[in-house]
């Protein structure tokens, strides 16, 4: 890769298929506004940012390009080799991958992945974090240049890369769900997704990764944490899907299935609970679902009715009511039945 100038720099970035947008000369900030949806990979596009302002800088955007950085600070002292160092000796070594030394002497790795992460999401003293944007290598800042140090190609994201990468200091992560929680449509809907649609777990082929991922969209369909192990055990960890079968409730934490699961609503938290179902989707017409039950026990308590009698109409409703919001394919009508 020539990286004489910024803009080879991010020709070279372009011809790999990632996705680069302007900076301003020897800066690293900010970025245009809009820039996610603003990059290219057109060198004629790129060439007409260099000519209107030429010896700038560039970055690259990771969601277009499918990328994830590690950056590995050391500047001021921060402990980021160290930090990156105590994580492989846990979870072995990172890939050998595109690797790019920055100016303060720092390190950026990319991966292969979509990227997940927050700003500065590790905590401060860690010394790393994964940015919402690189700096492409061949530009410049404070009187040196990003560097690539290894031409290689991108490695996939390490399997335990996304969870390690999510702790921060606080015990727990506000994952407060937009709807009510395991609703026999979305049950229905994830027993379909398990069975048919979601990527299997194997390894050797990021299957720690994928079933991180797995765990995190039933999370978005509104299933609880409890009913998505179960759910996970009973129509995904089975032969086929699962190589090897993950251990439940015991055993190494890196083999649990359950951990998994855990880890899923504790670091993966840029969706909210229950945000990618229709329940969400239609939060205001008709009204919340606490508010219509609500007003339904009232009105059944207006018939003197017993709190059982109270109740089955209240389920009832509720299965109405996800029957309604739910498409289903017709293949697993069957499954249409409340759940206990």
């Amino acid at each position: 890769m020539i990286e004489t100038k910024p803009v080879n720099g991010a020709l070279a970035c372009a011809k790999r298929g990632w996705y680069v947008f302007p900076l301003p000369v020897n800066a690293k900030a900010p970025p245009p506004e809009g820039y996610q949806v603003k990059s290219t990979r057109d060198p004629a596009r790129i060439q007409l940012w260099e000519r209107r302002r030429p010896g700038r800088n560039y970055g690259i955007a990771p969601a277009l390009s499918g990328l994830t950085f590690l950056d590995v600070d050391t500047r001021d002292g921060k402990r980021g080799a160290q930090t990156l160092a105590d994580l492989e000796m846990l979870h072995g070594e990172l890939p050998p991958t595109f690797t790019v030394r920055t100016p303060s002497g720092g390190t950026h790795f990319y991966f292969a992945g979509p990227h997940l992460f927050k700003l500065s999401i590790l905590r401060k003293e860690s010394g790393l974090d994964s940015p919402q944007y690189a700096v492409a290598p061949g530009s410049t800042f404070n009187g040196g240049r990003y560097t690539v140090t290894r031409n290689l190609p991108v490695a996939p994201m390490p399997n335990w890369l996304p969870e390690v990468i999510g702790e921060d200091d606080r015990d727990d992560v506000d994952q407060v769900p937009v709807v009510d929680l395991d609703l026999p449509g979305n049950v229905a809907w994830a027993i379909h997704h398990l069975k048919y649609d979601a990527q299997p777990s194997i390894e050797g082929r990021n299957g720690e990764y994928t079933l991180l991922m797995t765990a995190a969209a039933l999370k978005d369909r509104g299933i609880s944490k409890h009913h998505a192990i179960w759910l996970l055990a009973e129509h995904y960890n089975v032969e086929g899907r699962c190589d090897p079968l993950w251990l439940i409730g015991d055993g190494p934490v890196a083999d649990r299935l359950d951990i998994k699961v855990e880890n899923a609503w504790r670091y993966l938290t840029k969706v909210r609970p229950g945000a990618r179902t229709a329940q969400a989707d239609f939060a205001d017409d008709p009204p919340p679902l606490a508010a219509e039950l609500a007003e339904l026990d009232a009105w059944w308590k207006e018939f003197d009715a017993s709190p059982a009698q109270r109740q089955k109409a209240i389920s009832r409703a509720r299965w109405a009511r996800a029957r309604r919001l739910v498409t289903i394919p017709d293949k697993d009508r069957q499954l249409q039945r409340p759940v206990s």
